[in-house]
């Protein structure tokens, strides 16, 4: 059995970190002010970086996918991961709670493990040979973690 999802951060998180920071970009602007040069070449600075920001933001996605080798996680920027199925001794469907498991949502180290996720509360939790643990995140957790038994020729 093979298995591959896409996932986005959520709609609500990126309308808040959009907001925020647009409410970064006109506290600049009034805090500075554009009556100098410098002041027009501070916000326009903030400016774009505050666009580059949610551009990373809006085009980060988590690819999960799982062959005949393993799982395969990657993000368009970041990381690229394969769990082999070999390095699983363990498997569960998990309910989580992002923020207070793993400090919210992303590639994050919580006090459980690593967590790669991008929304929703939903995931496989992966225990290593090694004894580290792992969680994936998925809004298809279920068959996540059905496709993971299948490679490990487990039902």
């Amino acid at each position: 059995m093979t298995f591959e999802e896409e996932q986005h951060f959520s709609k609500p998180l990126l309308n808040a970190l959009l907001l925020l920071m647009a409410a970064f970009v006109l506290i600049m602007f009034f805090a500075i002010g554009v009556e100098s040069e410098e002041g027009r070449q501070a916000v326009f600075a903030t400016f774009a970086f505050s666009f580059l920001f949610m551009a990373f933001f809006f085009t980060l996605k988590l690819n999960t996918t799982v062959t005949g080798e393993g799982i395969h996680v990657k993000t368009i920027y970041v990381l690229s991961r394969l769990i082999r199925f070999d390095d699983i001794a363990g498997i569960e469907d998990v309910q989580y709670r992002p923020i207070r498991d793993y400090g919210g949502w992303g590639i994050r180290f919580g006090r459980n493990g690593m967590a790669y996720n991008m929304s929703g509360d939903r995931g496989v939790a992966l225990k290593l040979t090694n004894g580290k643990r792992v969680l994936i995140g998925s809004q298809r957790s279920a068959e996540l973690a059905a496709a993971i038994n299948s490679g490990r020729g487990l039902k």
